[in-house]
């Protein structure tokens, strides 16, 4: 798969902004887990993106685990777009 900034030949990456990747001390292609209260995803690949800062990516379907099970009242949908996490060096 290439995408219009890098060429990510695999699903299991965290997409984040280089200046955030810095200040956590995380070099490119480190492994990372992230975790939240609904799930954990073991061994991703840390990879810069021009994302802003404060944010990461993920790609669908994988990272759904991390999803919470409970809906928007109003519009039955979950959560997909404002999910916090913790990000773990490995």
């Amino acid at each position: 798969m290439v995408d219009r900034y890098h060429v990510i030949s695999r699903r299991d990456v965290v997409l984040m902004n280089k200046n955030d990747m810095t200040a956590l001390g995380l070099p490119e292609n480190n492994q990372v887990t992230v975790k939240n209260t609904t799930g954990m995803m073991i061994g991703q690949k840390a990879v810069a993106y021009p994302i802003k800062e404060g944010n990461i990516m993920m790609y669908y379907p994988e990272s759904n685990i991390l999803v919470p099970r409970n809906s928007d009242p109003q519009s039955k949908m979950p959560s997909f777009k404002s999910i916090e996490v913790i990000l773990e060096k490995e």
